[in-house]
């Protein structure tokens, strides 16, 4: 969107950013527990969505056992999609 929206030239105003990268939207993890299970689901769905969902390329690319994949994808609540 930024790109689409920003001025062909000069500065981009801090107008043209979105809520989330002015940092109105989203509040920070409350303990380190809620901040590691978040980067868990952002690292977990990144890697289902590199490899299409494929839950053995994914395990393998993070360096885990599908088993091992399946169950931290039911842990932290991911239902298995990207």
């Amino acid at each position: 969107r930024l790109a689409v929206d920003a001025p062909r030239r000069g500065p981009v105003g801090p107008g043209a950013l979105p809520d989330a990268v002015r940092g109105g939207a989203a509040a920070a993890p409350a303990t380190l527990l809620d901040a590691r299970q978040a980067f868990d689901r952002r690292f977990v769905r990144a890697a289902l969505g590199r490899t299409g969902g494929r839950p053995v390329i994914a395990a393998r690319e993070l360096g885990i056992s599908r088993q091992g994949l399946a169950k931290l994808v039911k842990r932290l609540g991911l239902d298995g999609s990207p």
